[in-house]
């Protein structure tokens, strides 16, 4: 049955859902004091690079779809991308990460063990892109253990929690497995699939991670504009360490869209640079919105893509590569 509701009806939910949460939260509010008081020039600029950082994402999970099977379809691929983004911000990371994979499963017919293989190098992309620039940051700025100090006190428990969960559910599960001999094998296959599969096609993976490094670099000048516009404050450093840590702790976080822990490392790192706090919160919290704000932009130019390029007529219809038996 959840195979035949209509994408943009899934995203139109996931918008109306976000908008919600987003007003409740009075995020609304902030951003539209913060843009009456900012620099419009400034903050023009980097809105305009929203939409377009976002482009990157939708070719980037295009180009993993290729890498992992072989072929792809840029305009569903960018669809079932998109109301991911969107469903993101009404659930937790794992997820938006699973409805990804399922979007595009029904829109391009892949198997499970593709689709979940492209969720995962989508992930272990970013994490690593941000991981290696938030390392760069703590060893570079000095101030790692006053921002990590800023965590809300939740957050490790919560995280604690997490890996207890995960630790208890993998013990659960190779107990389980172990049972099961088709079933070891079936996970083995799966496993070999996803590790083998940047060896395979090394251009597209290479293409995927120099994506990656491409987009969050343009995060960080989205960053850097909105934290000039609002706080005043131009110092690269402090916009790279708003897009680093407090990034890929809110993904690991599992909350939606890492909400609150993303922010709270967001002012620590600006008053570790002498910032004010509130006009850092402000700065954040319009980065977010911007982010939302991009999303049906770029959705409406997708619809329009596939009306000149419908691809596939119908869900589940499998794409093959060149080469590939019919």
């Amino acid at each position: 049955m959840l195979r035949r509701v209509p994408t943009p009806l899934v995203f139109a939910v996931a918008i109306a859902i976000a908008i919600g949460v987003l007003w409740h939260r009075g995020a609304i509010d902030d951003v539209r004091t913060a843009i009456s008081e900012a620099d419009r020039t400034t903050l023009l600029t980097g809105l305009i690079l929203y939409p377009a950082a976002l482009a990157l994402l939708c070719f980037r999970w295009h180009v993993l779809v290729r890498m992992i099977h072989g072929a792809s379809h840029a305009p569903r691929a960018s669809e079932a991308f998109l109301t991911s983004v969107a469903l993101n911000y009404t659930a937790p990371v794992s997820v938006a990460s699973a409805s990804r994979a399922l979007l595009t499963k029904r829109a391009l017919g892949l198997s499970a063990t593709e689709t979940s293989a492209v969720a995962l190098w989508e992930v272990a992309a970013d994490v690593g892109v941000l991981g290696l620039g938030g390392a760069a940051w703590l060893v570079f700025s000095g101030e790692g253990a006053d921002v990590l100090a800023a965590l809300p006190g939740n957050a490790f428990i919560a995280a604690g929690v997490l890996v207890a969960v995960l630790l208890l559910g993998a013990l659960v599960a190779v107990a389980f497995i172990r049972r099961r001999p088709r079933l070891q094998e079936r996970l083995q296959f799966a496993a070999l699939t996803i590790l083998t599969s940047p060896s395979k096609r090394p251009a597209l993976a290479f293409a995927a991670v120099a994506i990656s490094v491409l987009y969050w670099f343009m995060q960080g000048v989205v960053l850097w504009t909105l934290l000039r516009a609002v706080t005043g404050e131009s110092d690269p450093m402090l916009a790279l360490g708003f897009v680093t840590l407090p990034v890929v702790l809110g993904m690991l976080s599992g909350l939606p869209g890492g909400a609150g822990i993303r922010e709270a490392l967001m002012v620590a790192v600006a008053d570790a640079y002498g910032a004010n706090p509130s006009e850092a919160l402000v700065a954040a919290v319009t980065y977010r919105i911007a982010l939302f704000a991009a999303i049906p932009i770029l959705y409406g130019a997708v619809r329009i893509w596939l009306m000149a390029d419908p691809g596939p007529q119908s869900h589940g219809t499998m794409l093959t590569a060149p080469g590939d038996p019919e």
